[in-house]
């Protein structure tokens, strides 16, 4: 259960460049989490 768009990432999320650059991210906090 990942949140879709959060508030702060949804601008950045509207470019599919961005998207995978967060997706990458945010999974990388969950491993490392």
């Amino acid at each position: 259960g990942v949140p879709q768009a959060p508030p702060r990432g949804a601008p950045h999320i509207a470019t599919h460049g961005a998207a995978r650059v967060c997706g990458v991210a945010a999974a990388e906090a969950v491993v490392a989490g």
